[in-house]
C-alpha cells in the first residue's frame, strides 16, 4: 500500500524527477515512482525538496538506511556558496525549461535568478524569518554589464513578486551585505556574483539574519530548490513588478567605516606602502576608500572594473596553489601585482577576489629573492597566534581542505583548540558550537573568518580587506620578521588536481565512480605503502555537511591520529571535481601516487560529452602535445563563443594541465 500519492507530495511542496540530467517531473504514480512512495520517510514531516529517482535507485542499493538513502538523493541548484552558472541570455527551446539548461548545460538564466529569488522570498515568509513588506538587501560585484542588467532586475523582481521591499546596495563586496544588514537591521539579502569564477559566470548568494543559507532547513538550499520546481510546474500567480529596488546610498559608506573600525593598531599602518589587486572587482573602490581613512599609501593593480574583466589578468585565483615567484622568473608571465612589488622593492601585497570576500597576502622577500604567497592557512595562523590573548577560549576552525599542519600546529604551538569543517565559509560557522567563541575561521583559499562587531551584532563573514588589514597591523604591532611571515608554521605536503568540465552528477556517494574511486585509493594504497615505509591504514571518514565527498584519511600512531588524506569531491562553484592530498612532507610520494591514479580515473570517466568545451578541449590538448602550439582564434572560430568564455576556457585547462601552461597563457595574452 502506498504511503500516500505524487499530489498529495506536490501540495507538500516534494517532488519526484526522472534524473537531474532529463529533470522531468513525475505525474504518474507508477514504474520506480509507485515503488518510492512506499518507503516511510514520505509519510513522515519531510520538508519540501526534489528526489530525483535515477539518484534514489542507486542510493538504496548502495545504502542500508532507506531514510538516509532517499536524503541523500535530493538535488539542489545550490553549489557551495550559492547558486552560479554560466551566464545565458537564451530563451529555452520548446518542450525546455530554463531549469533544464541548468542541470544540462549548467547556464544560469535570468528566469532562473527570478524564479529563485522568488522561491527564497517564499521561504522567508513560510520560516517567519520575515513578513511580507519587509526590506531585502541586494547587492551586486559588477559583472552584470548587460544592457538593462537583466540579471539584477531579475533577482528585484523575483524578491519583489514575493512580497518583498528592495534596498539595493548597488556593486559592493559581498561582506558588505551582513554588515549593513546589521547595522540596517535588515533580515535578509541577496548578492548578485560568481566570486572568483570567471567573468562569463554568475549567481546569487542569499543570506538571513547576516548568515549565508545552508542546505537544509525551511530557508535551506533543498527547500528553495523545491520551490522553484513549483513556481515553474505549478505556474504559481502574480503581476509583474518593475524590476528596480530603491536604491541604497549610505551603503558603501556603511561597510567602508566598519571595515576601517575593526581594524586595530591603526598607528603602526600609517604611511604603509603596499600593492593592491582587486582583480578588477567590487572591492577596488571600498579597498581605496578603507586605505585612504588609514592613511595607508596603496598602488592600485587590476583596479579597472567594467564588470566583462572581473577576475581577469590578476586576484587570487591565479595565485592558487603558487608557494611562490622568484625574481630570476620571466617578467613576461609574473602577475602585475608580483612585477609591481619587485621593481618598486614594496614589502608587501594584498590580492582579493572578485567579490572582496577573500584575501592573500604578497609577502617580498628581498633576502630570498622571491615573492611569496600568504595563503589563507597562513594567513590564519598568523592572526591567531597574535589574537589569541584576546580571545582566550577561542576556537581555531579550519576546512578538510586546509594544509593539516596548519591545524596541528594551531594546536602543539599556540595551544589552541581546533576543529574541522567542510569546504566553505558557511560550514566553518556551523561547526562553532553553542557557547564556544570563533577565533579564527580559516580557509586555505583566502576566505577568512574574523567576527567584527556592527550596529550591535557579530558579524561571521569572510571581509578580504579586513583581513589583509589585520594581519598587517598585526605583523607591524608584534614585529613579526620576513621569514615568520613566509613561514609561520612547519608545513604540510598539499596539492590538488582539478578535473574540469565534468557532469557532476557522475560523482556521488554511491555512483559507479565514486565506488571505482574508492576501490582506486585502496588497491594502490596497499600496492605502495609498503615501500613508502608507512604502517599506517586508510580509514573513510563521511561528512555530514559533505556526504558526496569521499575522504580517505590516513591514520597512524600510538593514538590513530590523522597524518595525511586524500579526498576528492565535487566544485561547488564551478564545473570541476577536484583531488586533495594533504598531509606531512614525508608522506608526499605515497599520496600522490594515490591522486595520479584518481585523476587518470576522473578524466577517462567525468568529462561531460554533452559540452561542446569538452570537444575543444580534446583538440587542444591534440595541439599541445603535438608541439604545434594554439591559435586563439581558430579555437574561438571553433567554439564559436565570445572572448570571456574562450578565456574561461583556457583558465580551466590551465588548470588541469600545467605543463601546458606556459603555453596556454601564450594564447591568452
Amino acid at each position: 500500500m502506498l504511503t500516500c500519492n505524487l499530489d498529495e507530495l506536490r501540495s507538500r511542496g516534494i517532488y519526484f524527477i526522472d534524473s537531474w540530467q532529463s529533470n522531468r517531473v513525475a505525474v504518474v504514480s507508477g514504474g520506480f515512482a509507485a515503488e518510492a512512495l512506499k518507503l516511510p520517510i514520505f509519510g513522515k514531516k519531510l520538508l519540501p525538496c526534489v528526489i530525483d529517482l535515477a539518484k534514489l535507485k542507486r542510493s538504496l542499493q548502495a545504502v542500508k538506511n532507506k531514510d538516509l538513502a532517499v536524503l541523500s538523493s535530493r538535488v539542489k541548484i545550490f553549489g557551495t556558496d550559492g547558486v552560479r552558472g554560466v551566464v545565458s541570455l537564451e530563451r529555452p527551446s520548446a518542450g525546455s525549461n530554463f531549469l533544464q539548461l541548468f542541470s544540462l548545460s549548467h547556464k544560469l538564466t535570468p528566469e532562473l535568478v527570478r524564479n529563485t529569488a522568488r522561491s527564497f522570498a517564499a521561504s522567508l515568509l513560510l520560516s517567519g524569518s520575515a513578513k511580507k513588506g519587509d526590506t531585502i538587501l541586494v547587492g551586486e560585484d559588477g559583472r552584470d554589464y548587460y544592457d538593462g542588467k537583466p540579471f539584477k532586475s531579475a533577482l528585484i523582481d523575483g524578491l519583489r513578486l514575493g512580497g518583498f521591499e528592495v534596498a539595493d546596495a548597488g556593486v559592493i563586496a559581498t561582506p558588505g551585505l551582513p554588515v549593513i544588514m546589521a547595522v540596517k537591521k535588515y533580515k535578509a539579502a541577496a548578492m548578485l556574483t560568481a566570486s572568483h569564477n570567471p567573468s562569463n559566470q554568475n549567481g546569487v548568494k542569499f543570506f538571513v539574519e547576516g548568515l549565508k543559507v545552508l542546505p537544509e532547513g525551511v530557508c535551506g538550499d533543498y527547500a528553495i530548490t523545491a520551490g522553484v520546481y513549483g513556481l515553474l510546474f505549478g505556474l504559481e500567480g502574480g503581476v509583474k513588478p518593475p524590476p528596480r529596488g530603491r536604491a541604497l546610498y549610505e551603503s558603501g559608506t556603511i561597510y567602508s567605516e566598519v571595515t576601517a573600525k575593526a581594524v586595530p593598531f591603526k598607528e603602526g599602518l600609517k604611511g604603509l606602502e603596499l600593492i593592491f589587486d582587486p582583480a578588477n572587482g567590487a572591492g577596488t573602490v571600498f579597498g581605496k576608500r578603507i586605505f585612504r581613512a588609514l592613511h595607508i599609501k596603496a598602488k592600485c593593480v587590476n583596479d579597472d572594473p567594467r564588470g566583462y574583466n572581473i577576475n581577469q589578468g590578476g586576484g587570487v585565483a591565479l595565485l592558487e596553489g603558487v608557494e611562490k615567484f622568484e625574481y630570476s622568473e620571466s617578467q613576461k608571465h609574473l602577475p602585475q601585482a608580483v612585477k609591481e612589488l619587485i621593481a618598486d622593492n614594496i614589502a608587501y601585497g594584498l590580492v582579493l577576489d572578485g567579490d572582496g570576500d577573500r584575501c592573500y597576502l604578497l609577502a617580498n622577500n628581498s633576502l630570498r629573492k622571491a615573492v611569496y604567497v600568504i595563503n589563507g592557512d597562513k594567513l590564519s595562523f598568523l592572526i591567531a597566534r597574535y589574537l589569541k590573548a584576546s580571545v582566550p577560549e577561542g576556537i581555531f576552525i579550519n576546512t578538510v581542505e586546509s594544509d593539516l599542519m596548519a591545524a596541528l600546529s594551531a594546536e602543539k604551538e599556540l595551544g589552541l583548540k581546533t576543529r574541522l569543517a567542510c569546504i566553505g565559509d558557511k560550514w566553518v560557522v556551523k561547526a562553532l558550537r553553542d557557547g564556544e567563541k570563533l577565533l579564527v575561521g580559516a580557509e586555505e583559499s583566502g576566505h577568512i573568518i574574523v567576527p567584527v562587531k556592527a550596529g550591535g551584532k557579530t558579524v561571521y563573514c569572510g571581509n578580504g580587506v579586513f583581513t589583509g588589514l589585520l594581519a598587517l597591523s598585526l605583523i607591524k604591532r608584534y614585529g613579526c620578521t620576513m621569514k615568520e611571515v613566509c613561514s609561520p608554521y612547519e608545513e604540510g605536503f598539499q596539492k590538488t588536481f582539478y578535473t574540469y568540465l565534468v557532469d557532476k552528477t557522475l560523482f556521488q556517494r554511491g555512483s559507479a565512480v565514486f565506488d571505482s574511486d574508492r576501490e582506486i585509493a585502496a588497491a594502490e594504497f596497499k600496492r605502495v605503502k609498503k615501500a613508502a615505509g608507512f604502517e599506517g591504514e586508510l580509514h573513510e571518514t563521511v561528512f555530514e555537511d559533505d556526504p558526496d565527498m569521499l575522504y580517505l584519511a590516513l591514520k597512524a600512531g600510538k593514538h590513530n591520529e590523522t597524518v595525511g588524506a586524500i579526498f576528492a569531491r565535487n566544485s561547488g562553484t564551478e564545473n570541476k571535481t577536484g583531488v586533495y592530498v594533504r598531509g606531512a612532507p614525508d608522506l608526499s610520494g605515497l599520496l600522490l601516487k594515490l591522486a595520479f591514479k584518481l585523476v587518470e580515473n576522473h578524466r577517462f570517466c567525468l568529462k561531460d560529452k554533452n559540452n561542446p568545451d569538452t570537444a575543444l578541449e580534446k583538440e587542444a590538448l591534440r595541439l599541445l602535445s603535438a608541439g604545434h602550439g594554439l591559435k586563439a582564434a581558430d579555437l574561438k572560430h571553433a567554439c564559436k563563443s565570445n572572448e570571456a568564455h574562450l578565456k574561461a576556457f583556457f583558465y580551466g585547462l590551465a588548470k588541469e594541465y600545467p605543463e601546458y601552461k606556459t603555453e596556454i597563457m601564450k594564447t591568452v595574452s
